[in-house]
């Protein structure tokens, strides 16, 4: 699903690639930036920092809204970023994902985040913890993360990818999946999850990847394979 901005402000439609369609859903949602979605749940964020969980379903226009639609997290900390800029705060957090849904399973929901312009790694523990562990610098130019079954993976620039597990205050079994494509073409590598098992990687080029179209490249986990697509696709 993707989400549409409506003429009505703070109002949103959600769209089906699959089937060309806008579906006759609309969400409220407050004014923030989104950075990521996972669960049934969008994660965004504000100028101050603050991240936040919003269940679309439970913000449809015209229905009653539930109280913990919203779920307001702890503030990033100010001291691991650069904030000359409004540009650099409104656009700290890059990337989020969540372990598990925060109304079913609040103990085992993990926030997961790449922030600041080198894509490092910060995640909170719902029910747990009160301020952001920032893990060190053996992860950076993190591009994408989500989370596939208990694992979670992220992807550094050029396709690295790694998986790892979080355990108190840090993460560990830290394992490399895939080595990634040596190519001054690639511009952003995307993460996907499929039917929440299935994990595929997609590499964009600059440049033409193969003779005849401008490509982009997925890879699934088992077995592991390259398939050429056509930009016209996306």
């Amino acid at each position: 699903m993707l989400l549409i901005q409506s003429a009505k402000k703070a109002t949103w439609n959600l769209y089906n690639p699959m089937i060309d369609n806008v579906l006759d859903v609309q969400c409220e949602l407050p004014k923030k930036r989104f950075c990521g979605f996972a669960k049934g749940w969008l994660i965004a964020m504000n100028m101050n920092l603050i991240v936040t969980l919003i269940n679309l379903f439970y913000r449809v226009k015209g229905k009653k809204k539930r109280e913990d639609s919203i779920i307001n997290l702890p503030p990033q900390d100010r001291n691991y970023g650069n904030f000359l800029h409004e540009q650099v705060i409104a656009a700290f957090v890059i990337k989020a994902t969540i372990s598990a849904d925060p109304i079913l399973n609040p103990n085992n929901c993990i926030v997961v985040a790449t922030y600041e312009g080198r894509g490092k790694l910060a995640f909170i523990k719902l029910n747990k913890d009160t301020t952001w562990t920032y893990v060190d610098e053996s992860l950076s130019f993190i591009q994408d993360v989500v989370h596939v079954e208990d694992k979670f993976y992220v992807v550094e620039e050029g396709g690295t990818l790694f998986s790892f597990d979080i355990t108190s205050q840090c993460i560990s079994n830290k394992q490399l999946v895939a080595q990634g494509i040596e190519s001054d073409e690639v511009q952003k590598t995307y993460l996907v999850v499929s039917n929440d098992k299935e994990l595929l990687m997609v590499l964009s080029f600059s440049q033409p990847y193969t003779s005849d179209a401008n490509a982009f490249m997925e890879k699934t986990m088992q077995p592991p394979y390259w398939v050429d697509v056509p930009t016209f696709l996306l």
